[in-house]
């Protein structure tokens, strides 16, 4: 837990910024002069929350960064290496391990659509070609899914390896008292 977790949080928050410098799509087969970078879509992208469809999968966004965050407070707690801490870290990593299933639906979701609205206007537009910038930004929250789900499985068996001490120094205490 002590490196794991800063591995994984370092190379999903570097996939996710370099998912900002690049074209994450284009529409209607107008690629060449401006496709629709990662930050415009992170910086205004909430805008078109309202109009559903593609531009909903933008709260993947907010839903990453409360899984960044709360795997960021596990691995804070989890370094004094006390085993009573463990069920507490557990619970923030299931938690954590929860938004980022979210963001990488939410962000997955972003392939079954064929039009998203862009501007103020309203108009859809059909989207014509997902470029790096995407393919980066679902990377990024996916090895955050993983590192959680990692995290998860190495926290778990080390609880369990600690549960039997705590049982057999409970039936001591007791063979002591007769």
């Amino acid at each position: 837990m002590k490196y794991i977790t800063p591995i994984f949080l370092v190379c999903s928050m570097g996939l996710f910024l370099a998912s900002l410098t690049q074209p994450a799509f284009c529409t209607d087969g107008k690629c060449a002069p401006t496709p629709f970078g990662g930050l415009i879509i992170l910086v205004v992208g909430w805008v078109g929350i309202g109009e559903g469809g593609a531009n909903f999968t933008w709260l993947s966004n907010p839903s990453f960064l409360v899984a960044w965050v709360m795997s960021m407070v596990a691995w804070i707690v989890s370094l004094p290496q006390r085993a009573s801490l463990i069920s507490m870290v557990l619970v923030i990593l299931v938690i954590s391990f929860a938004f980022s299933a979210l963001a990488v639906i939410l962000s997955a979701s972003f392939l079954l659509f064929t039009e998203v609205t862009i501007g103020t206007s309203g108009s859809s537009n059909a989207i014509f070609h997902l470029h790096i910038g995407y393919w980066l930004w679902l990377s990024s929250m996916i090895v955050m899914l993983v590192g959680n789900g990692v995290q998860l499985i190495v926290l778990h068996n080390k609880q369990e390896l600690q549960l039997p001490q705590h049982e057999m120094a409970g039936s001591f205490q007791r063979w002591r008292r007769i």
